[in-house]
């Protein structure tokens, strides 16, 4: 049961990476999911630290912030 948790959660995870990386410059050099994962939680990084002055050019989608629509 927990290996199926698990997995439910990695490929929640990797649904939002994959839909969120075509705000992540240089997409193409990422290769294996934990550069792509890395890239766009980096990207979320940015684009909420209040210290960013260029944080205004980065979109944030609701799922970035974790919005997510539950299924029931």
């Amino acid at each position: 049961m927990v290996s199926r948790n698990e997995n439910s959660i990695y490929n929640r995870i990797m649904e939002l990476v994959e839909s969120n990386l075509e705000y992540v410059s240089n997409v193409d050099s990422l290769e294996d999911d934990m550069s792509k994962l890395s890239a766009v939680s980096e990207y979320y990084d940015q684009a909420t630290d209040l210290s960013n002055p260029n944080r205004d050019q980065f979109t944030l989608t609701p799922e970035m912030h974790g919005n997510l629509m539950s299924q029931v």
